[in-house]
């Protein structure tokens, strides 16, 4: 089965990979949405969300898998669980809590679990 095009010729996988470009410009960008996305793509935020069906990953859980990725490290890099919030709120998460939430849901542990385990692991 031939890719799906669209009316510029440009196949959801395409689509995809733009917009994951955009994204990974725009982490930072607190106002980063499907619809900001989508107009600097020049589709429609329907067609985003349907190349990103494929990807098992939704356009925002892509910007938070990536603010999480850059938080991680940022918190590897300082060693230091005191700046937990502050690395929240400079990634963007609403506040640690969320933040903790999140990362233990990637990394398997909270991030003071987190350094302590890398510490442990550096120190033997």
């Amino acid at each position: 089965m031939p890719p799906v095009r669209t009316s510029n010729n440009r196949t959801l996988r395409d689509i995809a990979g733009e917009a994951r470009e955009v994204i990974e410009r725009g982490v930072e960008d607190p106002d980063i949405s499907p619809v900001l996305i989508a107009r600097t793509l020049g589709i429609s935020v329907r067609t985003l969300h349907r190349s990103f069906s494929t990807t098992g990953e939704s356009v925002m859980a892509l910007v938070r898998r990536r603010r999480l990725q850059k938080a991680h490290e940022d918190l590897v890099q300082s060693g230091d669980i005191a700046k937990v919030s502050e690395i929240a709120a400079r990634w963007l998460f609403s506040d640690a809590s969320h933040f903790i939430r999140n990362f233990k849901s990637i990394y398997g542990a909270t991030p003071a679990a987190y350094l302590r385990s890398l510490k442990n692991t550096r120190d033997s």
